[in-house]
């Protein structure tokens, strides 16, 4: 978990981000994390497979607050969240995969969330 937690650190480093954006990026990517810790992986082996589920996961409300797999999360994420959280990861990975820090990008070809327009009244 520490290399992984250098590799997050070296993307955010990289990218000059805004605090907010940064504490939002670090959030999303040690969530993701503690949930591949949960499940004896690391982030480089990692599986598109894996990562659907984690993002499947995020969808829904979680059943015991106590494990390490909830880490900061009290409800399920909306569709918009969780689509913020696949774009973050596929950038971290593609980050990584481009800087030689991983062999592979697991949310490559996992699609985009499409949204309905909110009716406006």
């Amino acid at each position: 978990m520490d290399n992984a937690l250098k590799i997050i650190d070296s993307w955010v480093n990289d990218r000059r981000l805004a605090k907010n954006t940064e504490r939002q990026y670090r959030l999303e990517l040690e969530r993701f994390i503690a949930w591949l810790s949960y499940a004896n992986r690391s982030i480089s082996d990692c599986s598109k497979e894996q990562l659907e589920s984690y993002l499947q996961v995020m969808r829904y409300e979680p059943v015991d607050t106590r494990s390490n797999f909830h880490v900061r999360r009290r409800k399920a994420l909306t569709p918009r969240s969780v689509e913020q959280t696949r774009r973050i990861l596929h950038a971290f990975y593609d980050w990584a995969v481009h800087s030689e820090r991983l062999k592979k990008n697991p949310a490559r070809g996992i699609e985009a969330q499409r949204f309905q327009p909110q009716a406006t009244s």
